[in-house]
């Protein structure tokens, strides 16, 4: 650490590893791996004055140690610590993610960037931060001091900052991406290219009452090919998507509360979606599709995930993963809103019980392994809350100003962790806003860097869906699907090509996410399988009793139970009265 450059906290946990039961007396022998991207700081403001901004390893000295804890170094029995020191002799300068080999650079903070001409002399281009507001509001009227190690208890805060305002966040606030409206082309929906995701028992196409009820099976070979991350830009996608009618997209973008709906153009079944990071709890929308369905009373509430990250057991996560997979799927249950990745930054947040620590690494390995269980039984995840969720209360309104390096490091590092390392095929934004935009339809966080420089393929889901969250800025944002409870069509297409760009683009990554569930099943680890499912049967749904057959039912059973009653009280009676007799 330089006093006045790039930021770093004094210890950061880069690897750990969990060993099997030791008996005394005997040893194992674990390996950790890390590399120079897991060190490295993020330098969104060009500290050090090189000329970059993004990952960096500042020359200089570093220790690398085995730790029990972030305090306590540990040491070899005759109390040395055991640590190793390593020199880096020149700044390593990170231009490209090193899994996806995506350029990364700021998106949510302006900087320059210096280059030669044609003529070889050097010019500056200025580069704007996302809607031209920087998040650390800077372009506010509130002047706001960081944290610095450099004098940490000079910059420790001690009151709260005004609310940041001004032109800028007023822009953040109303801004809708409108870099794609161009990318529009005449397409052709409704047309019939004999694709469908799933089938009745002979084959053939099935009918909307069929996906409805379930009286269905997967097209194992069409979901083996759409749902390997391979194909993700067949051509074959776009001939499933011109089956679509504009109703369907409207349908499916827009009804998806705890649900997604069956739509019969393509064969997509009705599948049910669930909320609980600790388990599987009670399906809000009983009523819909539900009545009827095999008995969940069942279902296991297990620990919290804060007990989980509490193991720093890979093993664990997975299992965990992989049994609420195993009760969602004989339930019907194809969608998890789960793992919780959020940091535990603050003892105030409403959500901790759903998150795994107050580490960044270890969170993200956990919600990793977590979502890979899961997948292996073919549920789609979906990670959440994206991002910096960081209370419960007033969430809906909350405007988070950060550094972009406090982001990446931190919040944005879980998510990153669970999409590269768990391939995560969902992830749900946040109800709250980063600066003064609402995260959900934030295109620099969804889609310059989730999906551009993670590569994450999948669907993005909304927290439940409010009024403020304006479905137009949602879908150009890169968001796909509103958890809405209604019934109603958000979207409203209608013929509209701008709109239909949007909203195939959503449809693909909803129906996406889950041919990516089906196709992890069938290609898991099974060496890590501690239950499995049969994706190919489908567990048919019993017929919803009709309201009025209740209360049909209800008198009967209530005259029946009072005969029962009165028979019962003569009969004892009547016994009475004989043995009275016999005694006399």
């Amino acid at each position: 650490y330089y006093e006045g450059g790039i930021e770093k906290s004094d210890v950061n946990l880069v690897a750990f590893k969990k060993t099997a039961l030791i008996p005394a007396g005997e040893t194992q022998t674990v390996e950790l791996t890390f590399s120079a991207y897991d060190m490295a700081s993020y330098d969104c403001y060009d500290k050090n004055y090189n000329r970059n901004c993004g990952y960096e390893l500042d020359f200089g000295e570093y220790v690398l140690s085995l730790r029990t804890d972030s305090h306590a170094v540990k040491t070899d029995e005759g109390g040395n610590p055991l640590q190793i020191k390593y020199s880096l002799d020149k700044t390593l300068k990170i231009m490209n993610d090193p899994t996806t080999g995506e350029r990364v650079a700021n998106r949510l903070t302006d900087y320059d960037v210096i280059s030669k001409n044609s003529e070889g002399v050097f010019e500056t281009t200025h580069v704007e931060a996302y809607a031209e507001c920087q998040i650390d509001a800077s372009d506010s009227n509130v002047s706001v001091t960081y944290m610095t190690r450099a004098d940490f208890k000079g910059t420790f805060p001690t009151k709260a900052y005004g609310k940041p305002s001004g032109e800028a966040v007023t822009r953040l606030k109303n801004y809708r991406y409108d870099g794609n409206d161009g990318l529009i082309q005449t397409y052709k929906q409704g047309e019939d290219n004999g694709l469908y995701l799933y089938v009745r028992e002979d084959g053939s196409k099935a009918s909307k009452s069929d996906l409805e009820s379930w009286n269905v099976k997967p097209n194992h070979e069409l979901l083996m090919e759409l749902g390997n991350p391979a194909n993700f830009d067949s051509e074959k996608w776009e001939k499933l998507l011109n089956q679509l009618s504009d109703a369907d997209m409207g349908a499916l973008i827009s009804r998806g509360g705890y649900r997604t709906v069956a739509v019969e153009s393509v064969g997509k079944r009705h599948m049910l979606e669930n909320d609980g990071p600790a388990g599987l709890n009670r399906h809000i929308l009983e009523v819909d599709k539900n009545v009827g369905n095999p008995d969940r009373t069942g279902w296991t509430m297990f620990s919290m995930p804060a007990v989980l990250g509490c193991t720093w057991n890979n093993d664990y996560a997975y299992a965990f993963g992989n049994s609420v997979g195993a009760e969602a799927i004989p339930s019907n249950v194809t969608g998890w809103y789960s793992p919780g990745a959020n940091i535990q930054r603050s003892p105030f947040s409403g959500r901790n019980c759903e998150y795994y620590s107050e580490d960044a690494y270890l969170s993200g390995i956990m919600a990793a392994e977590t979502c890979l269980g899961a997948e292996s039984q073919g549920l789609n995840v979906y990670v959440k809350h994206f991002v910096a969720n960081d209370q419960e209360a007033n969430r809906k309104s909350a405007n988070t100003w950060a550094t972009e390096q406090t982001l990446r490091e931190g919040a944005l590092k879980v998510f990153e962790i669970a999409v590269k390392k768990g391939k995560a095929n969902g992830v749900m934004t946040a109800m709250g806003c980063i600066g003064s935009g609402w995260v959900g339809g934030n295109y620099a966080l969804i889609e310059e860097i989730m999906r551009g420089e993670w590569k994450f393929k999948g669907c993005v889901i909304t927290d439940s869906y409010a009024g403020y969250m304006n479905i137009s800025t949602m879908l150009a944002g890169g968001n796909d699907l509103a958890l809405s409870t209604g019934n109603g069509d958000l979207v409203g297409v209608n013929g509209d090509n701008q709109k239909r760009y949007y909203a195939r683009k959503a449809c693909k990554n909803i129906l996406y996410a889950s041919a990516n569930a089906y196709y992890m099943h069938e290609t898991r680890d099974t060496s890590r399988d501690i239950i499995t499912v049969n994706l190919q049967k489908v567990t048919k749904r019993e017929v919803p009793v009709a309201w009025w057959m209740y209360w049909g039912v209800l008198p009967i059973n209530v005259i029946i139970v009072a005969g029962i009653v009165v028979w019962t009280a003569f009969i004892i009676k009547k016994n009475k009265q004989s043995a009275a007799k016999n005694q006399q």
